[in-house]
């Protein structure tokens, strides 16, 4: 007996221990308990205290919240009271208040128009007409008085339209003699307030960085005429250009940008007109073979204004695409030879517009030139120009992307081995061009500074001279300083610098001017700089991850939920749990109700126990008082009985 008492007070020994201490398992019930029982207080007792009154106003505000909001809607409500009298325009004989003040011509309002004279009034109205005792007027009847009076009114009527016709022709004759003078005014009222001005005043303008000011314009640029509308056809366009002088073709061109409607239409065939102009001054350069001084200037501002058209229409890309098939069809006529200057230009044009990474076009227009590089053939110092000049353009549109183009390498390497010496050539064989670029004279002692080739040198037909040989090399080797730029960094660097360096160290250095010499011999230093410091990282496998060791593995438990669930796809068991969570809140939902419905039921059973008790209260007075009245109707039937 004595075990199964210990064994039965050891099972109950854990209760015991916490019934003593006071400890809870969830020891914040309580006041989840006492929350809900005052937000049930708050909602669902409010309700059932007014659930009979109709004349009850609920306020659903959210405390001072809600009082805040309150007041902000009740100002907004006044300030837009007030706001809508400012949109209300008083006027005055048919005219605003505001036009009256702006000493607009209103027209005078003559209040005496039809009225009577004093003579007649006094004659008339107060004794006199017919009652008159003097016979002044006894003559005449009344009938004649009032056509008197209507003759005398017309009169004056006349009279006063003649006096505000002079009055309106002395004003226009004064205001047409003072308009000449008013610019005299105004332009010495100006100075008068320059005068004025302070210092910082002055040191603010200064600072004022705004190029549209007329007051930093030359005066002596002419004004020029403003063009309302583009012309329909690229002849009228062409014949307007034509008309207008030289040296203000720049001007021109910028004004009908700037008028040029904002649409889409009139954008694209304004950049074709544009383009097409180009393309019109390359033909007429090269039948004329010379280019005008100011052409520079004026493609400058033709590149300008066509890259202000580009951003405005989006699908522009397919007309200059349109325009690359025209022109690759023709220069596809005769590949082996190089196509006209208008071609060069046309590329040198979209070279500045786009680039060969944000766009199709520039990596279009570098295959274009890829081919011309590789198929036409060098027979002439024109050619090879042409060749520097498409080489040049590559790099402009190799400036954003990290790439290069082996046409233009080779290209640069044929030029250098034109420069070597016949009995160099040998060595290496590169090209099997005619053209020699071997300097003959020595041109040590020439002073003139060395020049690069220019656009007027694509037109001449000059002679194997020894000045036109040099800036060939020259402008070679600036091109090829370019190209080291470009590529530097590239894994491949040293192998595309190492032909180069070949053909330069070949190059006959005696007759060659200071300047050229040595920048040749600062490249091979360079070459040689980057060789020595090269290292190059080969091809090696990859190395394997070690295994972990067994006592390192972590022990990972798997921690199982109280619900099982059965083995099915990942979407099933998604709904599974949806469906499980679904039921959770269910739960809960029936839960809560449940005990509000308690909570009623304790309210309602609360307020019968209340007034269950009042009514005992009065029954028990009301009984309390028909015993004393009881008892003072017997005394007073006592007293009776005895007397």
């Amino acid at each position: 007996m004595g075990r199964s008492k210990n064994k039965r007070n050891s099972k109950f020994a854990p209760q015991a221990s916490n019934l003593e201490t006071g400890t809870m398992k969830n020891k914040f019930a309580a006041i989840a308990r006492s929350k809900a029982l005052q937000r049930r207080k708050n909602t669902i007792l409010e309700e059932y205290k007014h659930r009979n009154k109709k004349s009850y106003i609920a306020d659903k505000r959210l405390d001072s919240a809600g009082s805040r909001y309150a007041a902000l809607k009740a100002k907004s409500y006044k300030t837009d009271f007030n706001a809508t009298l400012s949109n209300e325009h008083l006027t005055h004989g048919g005219r605003t208040l505001n036009e009256i003040e702006n000493f607009e011509d209103v027209g005078s309002e003559d209040e005496e128009i039809g009225g009577l004279d004093r003579d007649f009034v006094e004659s008339a109205h107060f004794g006199g007409g017919m009652l008159n005792k003097s016979n002044k007027r006894g003559e005449s009847s009344y009938k004649d008085v009032i056509e008197q009076l209507i003759i005398e009114s017309k009169r004056k009527k006349e009279e006063q339209k003649k006096t505000k016709e002079q009055t309106s022709e002395l004003t226009k004759e004064l205001d047409s003699k003072l308009q000449p003078l008013m610019s005299l005014f105004s332009n010495n009222y100006k100075q008068i307030q320059s005068n004025d001005i302070d210092e910082y005043d002055n040191k603010m303008k200064e600072l004022q960085l705004d190029r549209s000011r007329p007051v930093e314009r030359s005066i002596e640029v002419p004004v020029q005429k403003t063009v309302s509308s583009l012309p329909t056809t690229y002849s009228s366009f062409q014949n307007m250009l034509s008309e207008s002088p030289h040296e203000n073709l720049e001007s021109v061109i910028k004004n009908i940008v700037a008028t040029c409607p904002k649409d889409r239409r009139q954008i694209i065939t304004l950049f074709v007109y544009l383009l097409q102009y180009i393309d019109s001054i390359a033909v007429t350069a090269e039948e004329k073979k010379s280019l005008s001084n100011t052409f520079t200037d004026l493609y400058k501002v033709i590149i300008d204004c066509l890259f202000e058209l580009v951003p405005s229409v989006t699908d522009l890309h397919m007309v200059i695409e349109k325009i690359i098939v025209e022109k690759h069809n023709a220069y596809k006529e005769n590949a082996d030879v190089f196509p006209g200057l208008n071609i060069l230009f046309f590329l040198k044009t979209i070279s500045c517009l786009f680039s060969n990474s944000n766009s199709t076009i520039g990596s279009i227009c570098v295959a274009f030139i890829d081919q011309m590089l590789t198929n036409c053939k060098t027979e002439s110092l024109k050619n090879i120009s042409y060749g520097l000049f498409l080489v040049s353009t590559v790099l402009q549109y190799g400036k954003s992307s990290e790439g290069y183009l082996p046409s233009a390498f080779s290209f640069l390497i044929g030029v250098l081995y034109m420069a070597i010496p016949q009995d160099k050539r040998d060595i290496i064989k590169e090209s099997s061009s005619t053209v020699d670029l071997v300097v003959t004279e020595n041109s040590k002692s020439n002073k003139k500074p060395i020049e690069f080739l220019s656009v007027s040198d694509l037109l001449t037909d000059t002679l194997s001279t020894d000045s036109f040989k040099l800036k060939i090399i020259h402008t070679t080797l600036k091109l090829l300083k370019d190209v080291i730029k470009y590529i530097e960094g590239l894994p491949s660097e040293i192998e595309l610098l190492e032909s180069f360096c070949k053909m330069l160290q070949l190059l006959p250095w005696e007759t060659y001017p200071k300047e050229t010499k040595k920048s040749c011999s600062e490249f091979v230093k360079m070459l040689e700089e980057k060789k020595g410091n090269r290292k190059l990282n080969f091809l090696v496998q990859e190395k394997k991850k070690p295994q972990a060791l067994r006592l390192y593995e972590p022990n990972i438990q798997k921690v199982y939920e109280h619900k099982r669930t059965r083995g099915t796809s990942k979407g099933d068991s998604e709904q599974t749990v949806l469906v499980r969570k679904l039921k959770k809140e269910r739960k809960g939902a029936v839960r809560e109700l449940r005990r509000d419905r308690v909570f009623l039921a304790k309210v309602k059973i609360d307020e019968q126990l209340r007034s269950d008790k009042e009514r005992y209260a009065k029954i028990k007075r009301i009984y309390s008082e028909g015993n004393v009245q009881q008892a003072e109707l017997n005394i007073l039937k006592k007293k009776k009985g005895k007397k």
